[in-house]
């Protein structure tokens, strides 16, 4: 009868194990993925969706200060996308709390009036923020993105002091 039990236990354990580690992969994916998704959500795979513009934000936190520009021109935009695309995440929640720090905000503009995507990169998290998805995602390979959108040559259109509140 013990044995029994035992048995028992240890299978239960191990459908326990087996579901958590399914579970764990499946929060694994890309921005092309996700990106994927937004555009399904919105439109129909035979038209044509295209970034017309990319507002970023720069927020020093260190410094309380900010800086802005839109970037139109379309080989930075292509670049920007490429390195997005190819950026491996894992979902981590649905909130953007505990998000501080010096951080980026992507506002993309797309063509023929579609609905924009903003997202918001920090250090080493990605939160995106849709009309119906709103995610953060940790990057898998620490701060690729992040430092990519550091070593950008951008030219700041205007630059503000952050509120103190």
């Amino acid at each position: 009868m013990k044995k029994k039990h035992y048995f028992i236990v240890v299978g239960i354990l191990i459908v326990f194990v087996i579901s958590y580690l399914v579970y764990d992969q499946t929060r694994y994916t890309t921005f092309e993925n996700e990106y994927i998704d937004i555009q399904n959500y919105y439109i129909n795979h035979d038209e044509n969706w295209n970034i017309s513009e990319i507002e970023v934000t720069y927020l020093d936190v260190d410094n309380n200060k900010g800086f802005s520009t839109v970037i139109d021109d379309s080989s930075t935009i292509d670049s920007i996308y490429e390195q997005l695309i190819s950026t491996e995440l894992k979902k981590t929640s649905t909130s953007d709390e505990g998000l501080g720090g010096n951080n980026f905000t992507l506002h993309l503009l797309y063509s023929e009036g579609n609905p924009s995507t903003r997202m918001h990169i920090h250090y080493d998290r990605i939160y995106i923020s849709e009309p119906f998805l709103h995610m953060t995602y940790k990057e898998v390979e620490s701060n690729k993105f992040y430092s990519f959108l550091e070593e950008l040559d951008l030219s700041w259109d205007r630059e503000f002091q952050m509120s103190s509140e």
